[in-house]
């Protein structure tokens, strides 16, 4: 028992690592900024720094895919001061090299977005808890998430820059909800004093269903805990990228704890759940209900007779998944044991009836297993249906042959 129940937990494990999997594959880019492709579509442009004419904008279109990005106080983010480098352009961050999807990989500034701690010319400012906020469409998307390529800046006396960017999701720009901390403290190594990483959110691979075919949707950033004074004191934002699968176009992975079943006509009811990646509800069915039969809802089994019966799972679409089929094969056995069969006759059974099978007419017997006689008769030609009371073993006797029936 403990074997099975580890056997069906390594088969639900595989269908949800394998269901991450076929989703991440079926990801297309809804939006994505790389701080350098222009794009007609959304007027986005390359970006600037602070000092430049004109100076580094505080909202800026998707360079690819349709999207926004907000510093400038609206859509819940915050306002961060331009004219004296709060945010600015920058050198690219390294990882953008291996980007993929049509990204630059120039590295040359400006390339990258730059947040500081404090700013490079009067006044003072602290940017601990100012947020940055993308804006997108989810409508008809589910299983989203957002990478980046990240570059924590320090000096060697200085390792004041941000340790941490919180993340957090809204469907109306106003009530966002924490999805989680990630720490950047561990990117400052020496003795360069500054490190980079390409980073995924959410880390769990969970991909906030909350935002499954929302119209609008919003992930927050938000910096904080530096503590340096200069303006060296930073984080570099590069290669941005906003993936979600088209709702309803994935195929649904199914998994049932066996691929066949064997059992006797004697057998009782029994069940073998489906699981399935979907969250789609699942119901069940028989192709053959003659020989067993199906709870719609449970999927417990119920045996009729002898033969081969197909029992189907069947996983309704859900807003990201298309339905989708699983089956097993049932084989019922007769309950015969040492069945006798030759050209003339057969014996077998279903649940309350032994079946002899004849071409012409022959002397039979049934035999309790305690040796009491049951039934005796003449068969006629053809199949001679005999309901028995009895439950167990049963000895059938025909012209001279034993045959023992489990009823």
């Amino acid at each position: 028992m403990k074997t099975l129940t580890t056997l069906k937990t390594l088969l639900v494990a595989l269908c949800v690592a394998t269901s991450f999997s076929t989703l991440s594959a079926q990801q297309t880019l809804v939006a994505g900024w790389d701080f350098q492709t222009p794009n007609a579509t959304t007027g986005a442009v390359a970006i600037t720094n602070s000092t430049s004419t004109p100076p580094t904008p505080t909202m800026f279109p998707s360079n690819f895919g349709t999207g926004y990005l907000f510093l400038d106080g609206t859509n819940g983010s915050s306002s961060f001061l331009v004219p004296y480098g709060e945010i600015s352009g920058t050198t690219g961050v390294n990882y953008n090299t291996i980007t993929g999807d049509g990204f630059s990989t120039v590295v040359t500034s400006p390339a990258a977005l730059l947040i500081s701690h404090k700013t490079i010319a009067s006044p003072a400012s602290d940017t601990n808890g100012k947020s940055i906020v993308f804006k997108f469409s989810m409508t008809s998307y589910d299983y989203v998430d957002i990478s980046y390529a990240i570059f924590r800046h320090a000096t060697s006396t200085d390792n004041g820059s941000f340790t941490t960017t919180a993340w957090s999701y809204s469907t109306d720009g106003v009530n966002f909800t924490s999805i989680e901390n990630y720490d950047i403290s561990v990117l400052y190594q020496a003795p360069n004093y500054y490190g980079g990483k390409l980073v995924s959110i959410p880390t769990d691979g969970s991909h906030l269903p909350a935002l499954a075919n929302a119209a609008i949707a919003y992930l927050k950033m938000t910096v904080s805990g530096a503590t340096g004074t200069t303006a060296y004191d930073n984080i570099r934002f590069d290669n941005v990228k906003i993936k979600a699968a088209k709702a309803f176009s994935v195929a649904p992975t199914i998994t049932f704890p066996v691929t066949t079943v064997t059992k006797n006509l004697s057998d009782a009811s029994f069940t073998e759940k489906a699981s399935s990646n979907s969250g789609g509800a699942i119901t069940y069915s028989s192709d053959n209900t003659v020989v067993a039969t199906v709870d719609a809802s449970s999927g417990a089994v119920t045996i009729v007779s002898a033969g081969v019966a197909n029992i189907t799972a069947t996983v309704a679409q859900s807003t990201m998944f298309t339905s989708g089929t699983k089956s097993y094969a049932l084989t019922v056995g007769t309950n015969a044991v040492n069945t006798v069969q030759d050209n003339s006759y057969s014996v077998y059974s279903n649940k309350t009836a032994i079946l002899i099978k004849t071409d012409i007419a022959y002397p039979y017997e049934l035999i309790s297993a305690n040796g009491q006689m049951i039934a005796k008769g003449i068969t006629l030609a053809g199949e001679n249906e005999i309901t028995v009371a009895t439950k167990g073993m049963v000895l059938v006797k025909v012209n001279g042959h034993v045959t023992k029936i489990i009823l």
